[in-house]
């Protein structure tokens, strides 16, 4: 599932040189797909509050969250996004109304709406992106192995940082625990 990053890069290119000037929507970006298109007559698709049979468990997990965080940076040049659902098995809220880890992820990523979103320079086990907001510089990295990676800040020190899963947290330097996120509000220096 982590490694399907760069496909959706991909399919985001070849949709951008389709619709030339269009915008292109992506979406819905779900662990499992819904359904398969290319089957042939499978009966009604079911109604938004169905979950059905084939809900994928990870949804709540840590996996939604770091594949969504791994995910971003691929999906910032789309217009928009639809992500998961809203509530129930297969949404960011559970159905007692505490949210996932995916659903901190998303409300991480909506402030940046309308910002310049920059790819890091990071290890080829991390994938990150760099935004400058008016509230300061914003890093979102995400750990795509089950290995601790360190990340070492160059020209920018943390003044805030939440690591999905613990992690070691210092003003230039973050160890991201396996399978993890990181949302860090830093400062250029």
């Amino acid at each position: 599932v982590l490694a399907t990053g760069a496909a959706v890069a991909d399919g985001l290119a070849r949709a951008r040189a389709i619709a030339a000037e269009l915008p292109v929507i992506a979406g819905p970006v779900t662990l499992r797909p819904r359904f398969n298109a290319a089957a042939g007559p499978a009966g009604p698709l079911p109604s938004a509050d169905d979950d059905g049979p084939d809900v994928d468990e990870r949804q709540h997990g840590p996996l939604a969250a770091v594949y969504l965080a791994a995910a971003f940076p691929r999906l910032a040049s789309a217009s928009a996004v639809t992500l998961y659902r809203s509530i129930g098995r297969r949404g960011v809220i559970r159905a007692d109304g505490t949210p996932a880890p995916a659903a901190h992820v998303i409300a991480a990523m909506t402030q940046l709406s309308g910002a310049t979103v920059r790819r890091i320079a990071a290890p080829d086990t991390v994938t990150g992106l760099a935004v400058q907001t008016r509230a300061g510089l914003f890093l979102l990295a995400t750990n795509l192995t089950p290995a601790g990676t360190p990340l070492e800040l160059t020209g920018a020190r943390a003044t805030e940082a939440a690591v999905l899963g613990g992690g070691e947290i210092e003003p230039d330097r973050i160890v991201l625990p396996g399978h993890s996120v990181a949302a860090i509000r830093a400062v250029r220096t």
